[in-house]
This record gives structure tokens, sequence and C-alpha cells, in this order.
């Protein structure tokens, strides 16, 4: 393993042992979908679910339409996507606005104009990475 893996892993490692609350933005709407399976897998590790979606609850926790909808009450540790890399730079401006430590894309999204511009401004971005992937690699 090289040091650059060695360093993301500390970092991940970090950031599921940080955080308690997770804001889940685009996980499908059918159940057998793998985001689904992500979301509930990380719900039964133990982590706050906070659903961003038009309906009134989803996998059995409120929903909000946006991050900015979210009470202040709600400490957001991590905003997790499933939605296209077009959509990431006004998720991650209210995520960084909020005061989002982490920003996890997962597999398959990326974007690095917003993971260079969160990064000076003190937010890490996790990119094309699954966290339950990750989360049983790691543990």
């Amino acid at each position: 393993m090289s040091e650059t893996n060695q360093d993301e892993d500390k970092i991940i490692k970090k950031i599921f042992e940080e955080s308690k609350t997770i804001v889940v933005i685009g996980a499908s709407t059918n159940e057998k979908d793998y985001s689904n399976r992500v979301v509930n897998y990380l719900k039964e590790a133990g982590y706050q679910i906070v659903p961003i979606c038009e309906e009134e609850e989803r996998f059995g926790e409120k929903c909000y339409p946006s991050i900015a909808e979210i009470p202040e009450d709600i400490k957001i540790d991590v905003v997790t996507v499933f939605l296209p890399s077009e959509e990431i730079p006004k998720i991650a401006e209210e995520a960084i606005s909020r005061g989002v430590k982490y920003i996890w894309l997962q597999r398959g999204i990326t974007h690095s104009q917003v993971a260079e511009m969160a990064k000076s401004l003190g937010t890490i971005v996790i990119q094309d990475r699954c966290m339950m992937t990750e989360h049983q690699r790691i543990f």
C-alpha cells in the first residue's frame, strides 16, 4: 500500500469514527437499488441518517427538501451524494455554508474543482468511493 493510500485510509477512518449524522442526497426510491443498500447499511452501522428528498419519510427517518432546511440543532457530519457530478457544486455550497466537515461522493461521482475549493475552506471531499464498501474494508 502506498503512502498516499495509507493517508487516505487514515482520513476515511477518521470520518467514520468522528461522524454520527450522515445526510443522504439522491438515494433511489427503488428499495432494491444499490444506494438503498448503502444507506440501510450505514443506518444499521449506527449512523443517524437524514435523507434529502421530496418524501416525508425515507429509511424510517424524516426527510428534508435541502440541506438548508435541516434544523440547526441537527449537527451534520457528512453529506453523501448519489447524484450526477454536475449537481455537486450546488450541494457542496450548501454543505460548506452549513459547516459540514466531510462531503462524500459515492462510486462513479467526482468533481475536482469542488474538491479543491472545499479543501481550501477546510472541508474534505472523498470522491468515487462507496461508503459501505469503505466502512466494511476499514472496520
